[in-house]
């Protein structure tokens, strides 16, 4: 699994100010976040992760994971 530094940096770009799901992401770049496309689902957490502890996000990682309930982020 890997995640180049830019695509982190497109994706906080992208998505700044706006809630970001694990959906959201599979739709936005299929090649590295969708595991169904080549790409890698943990990316998606990765991401997530990355962005809370950097402090780019308003409170942390929501949702459940699931169908109709992705786990989600809100840029700053």
């Amino acid at each position: 699994m890997t995640l180049p530094i830019q695509e982190f940096t497109n994706v906080c770009n992208t998505f700044s100010g706006k809630k970001c799901s694990t959906v959201d992401l599979k739709e936005y770049n299929t090649a590295v976040f969708d595991s169904k496309k080549n790409g890698h689902s943990c990316n998606c957490t990765f991401v997530f992760c990355m962005a809370v502890q950097l402090g780019l996000t308003q409170g942390g990682i929501f949702g459940k994971g699931v169908r109709g309930n992705p786990f989600y982020i809100v840029f700053q």
